[in-house]
């Protein structure tokens, strides 16, 4: 998989900062996509309708590459607990 990466430096008073992107791999765009209409994220939703089986993998290089992603525990009525992702903003 080949990354692009473009560089932008900003000048700020004593400090600089420099901002990368990295294009996303298909995988994250959809979630991003998802997470970027203000819905949350489950693993199931995550697996049914964008055939992902690793939300966690993905979430975590998202926020890897600079998205504030939460992560909420959720409890089914069924008992079961899952995660719930949302992103921040």
């Amino acid at each position: 998989m080949t990354k692009k990466t473009k560089q932008k430096t900003v000048e700020g008073g004593l400090q600089s900062l420099t901002v990368v992107r990295r294009k996303l791999s298909p995988q994250n765009q959809k979630i991003l996509d998802y997470l970027q209409t203000g819905r949350s994220l489950t693993p199931l939703i995550a697996f049914t309708t964008m055939n992902i089986g690793s939300i966690t993998k993905r979430i975590s290089e998202l926020k890897r590459a600079g998205y504030r992603i939460n992560a909420e525990w959720k409890t089914h009525p069924n008992g079961q607990s899952y995660t719930s992702y949302t992103l921040e903003g």
